[in-house]
């Protein structure tokens, strides 16, 4: 009776020891896991091709991001890891939301919402104007066009995904920052230099403030 006693504790206890090993074998499995995702996500590189998502305002590719369709540079089973650690991930890509629109589509593609305002900040700050060949320049409706501004178009629609609502339902301007635009916007009269330097933001505020 004593013997057989001993024997099942020594079980309990080797089943004990097996489930901690298994479990620390686990943890370990993971750390490694997500260490290695982020080192070839974070890479430094200079090399466009590199980055998870390719992104190109240019090209129009704004429209595919509000329907949810994004353009990976990475396998889908680094698709299925960061998906698997989005939490993990999340502060390392909104830091890198200022460093290129790969980053912005990124946050748009896992739904941060913690990136929205962020996002915003950078919408805010964009007075890029592209210039598309075509159209008659002696007419300021030419400088109010979405299409000479892809690079906030981009912006707008990874909060508009995020979010699921429209930039008018989405974000909100604050005082300063209604009155930071309509100063600019004021200015947007012209088709001269001021239609490079201030209609971007009469576009903008057209498009956060107009119902």
């Amino acid at each position: 009776m004593k013997r057989q006693s001993t024997i099942l504790r020594l079980l309990f206890f080797g089943t004990i020891f097996s489930i901690l090993l298994a479990a620390c074998n686990y943890q370990a499995t993971t750390e490694n896991e997500l260490e290695n995702l982020k080192n070839n996500l974070f890479k430094k590189t200079t090399d466009i091709s590199e980055l998870p998502i390719y992104a190109d305002p240019p090209s129009l590719d704004y429209e595919d991001v509000k329907k949810g369709i994004f353009l990976f540079q990475i396998d889908s089973i680094e698709r299925e890891k960061i998906k698997k650690y989005r939490n993990e991930l999340e502060p390392f890509i909104i830091q890198r939301i200022d460093s290129g629109y790969s980053w912005v589509y990124l946050a748009a593609y896992l739904h941060y919402e913690s990136a929205v305002p962020k996002i915003k900040d950078r919408l805010l700050k964009c007075d890029k104007f592209y210039g598309w060949e075509g159209g008659d320049y002696q007419k300021i409706e030419r400088y109010l066009d979405d299409e000479q501004y892809c690079y906030q178009m981009a912006y707008i629609s990874a909060i508009e995904y995020i979010t699921g609502k429209p930039i008018l339902k989405a974000i909100t301007l604050t005082d300063h920052e209604n009155s930071y635009l309509k100063n600019k916007a004021d200015k947007c009269i012209e088709c001269d230099e001021d239609a490079l330097a201030f209609c971007w933001a009469r576009w903008l505020l057209e498009k956060l403030t107009k119902k």
